[in-house]
């Protein structure tokens, strides 16, 4: 473990992380630790869309595009 954790600091590491931060990028690898959870956090609230409401509203949307 500690092999990785020398590696993941060393400078080619460093320089590498720099150079994606030129293009607006980020290793994963930092950001695991902040996404990652003993216990899920979810965010999102769960929906369930009905097919007759969604066939609805998509077949309405495609006449009114034809008429």
């Amino acid at each position: 473990m500690a092999e990785k954790t020398e590696f993941m600091s060393s400078q080619l590491v460093q320089d590498f992380n720099r150079d994606l931060e030129e293009y607006h990028l980020g290793p994963l690898w930092e950001a695991i630790p902040a996404l990652m959870h003993k216990q899920p956090e979810p965010q999102a609230q769960a929906y369930l869309w009905k097919w007759d409401v969604i066939y609805k509203k998509i077949n309405g949307s495609v006449n009114n595009l034809y008429s």
